[in-house]
């Protein structure tokens, strides 16, 4: 069966606000995207047994693709799970990142791939089925960076979207989740620190919302995200890392703590 109906949208990035005392001023990243033209009536993936949650734009994947579109991710290897449209694994790859972008349906990396090409970083992103429920398909100790964006969306996946993300880190590296406030972060947080990762939650500030709200195109397949949480975890570096890659994931995780007070509060 071939993929559903599609249309393709200009889809503004979260970027911080300017203010009239600000040094810097932020200019949002655009991103073309192939996406599922009208996933509320589409039969697709009911018609094939599968989840149609991919179908949809969540907007947890804005808030965090416009972080990771700010900041220089040149030679680290990172992976995104549960990705649904691949937003955010453009935006790494925007910002130079190697990614592997990943989701249980087959059909989601086949549309993420043409919004890869229409951005031109098709050379600079993979593509592969992964189901976190099953050990075998998650690599071991291959990524920098692990990114998750609105895949708490049952609690059956606080478990293992925890072990998937510590099992595909390597020693020192960074995976970051983005999430609507759903009730099962803090279980989600606790399971990753019984795993041995360090974790620090914050909440997505009003404004950034608001902006991010005011510029998501009025389209159903986009779904408004109201609030908004964020986890940002470290692996342990332990006696099996790499030197190299720990300084690369630490210099990421640097830039990307600095840039979270313009994004969003300590709770």
């Amino acid at each position: 069966m071939a993929l559903p109906e599609t249309a393709e949208t200009l889809v503004t990035l979260a970027c911080p606000s300017n203010k009239d005392d600000d040094e810097s001023k932020w200019e949002p990243v655009k991103l073309s995207l192939v996406h599922v033209l009208d996933p509320k009536t589409s039969t697709f993936s009911q018609t094939k047994k599968q989840c149609d949650l991919w179908e949809y734009v969540w907007g947890s994947s804005l808030l965090l693709g416009g972080m990771l579109s700010l900041i220089d991710m040149k030679e680290l290897q990172a992976i995104e799970i549960g990705g649904g449209q691949g937003l955010c694994s453009i935006a790494a790859a925007k910002s130079g990142a190697e990614v592997l972008m990943t989701d249980l349906v087959l059909d989601a990396t086949k549309l993420a791939e043409k919004s890869a090409k229409k951005n031109g970083v098709e050379e600079r992103i993979s593509f592969k089925s992964l189901d976190w429920n099953k050990a075998e398909t998650v690599p071991d100790e291959a990524f920098d960076v692990v990114i998750g964006s609105d895949v708490l969306f049952y609690r059956g996946t606080v478990r293992p979207v925890a072990k998937c993300m510590f099992k595909t880190l390597r020693p020192g590296g960074v995976a970051l989740l983005a999430d609507p406030c759903r009730l099962n972060v803090d279980d989600f947080v606790d399971k990753v620190e019984e795993l041995g990762m360090t974790t620090k939650l914050f909440l997505f500030k009003k404004e950034v919302l608001q902006e991010s709200k005011n510029l998501r195109p009025k389209d159903d397949a986009f779904v408004e995200v109201k609030r908004g949480k964020l986890v940002v975890m470290r692996k342990p570096f332990g006696a099996s890392g790499n030197e190299e890659q720990y300084e690369k994931a630490n210099t990421f995780y640097e830039k990307f703590m600095a840039l979270i007070p313009l994004f969003a509060d300590e709770p």
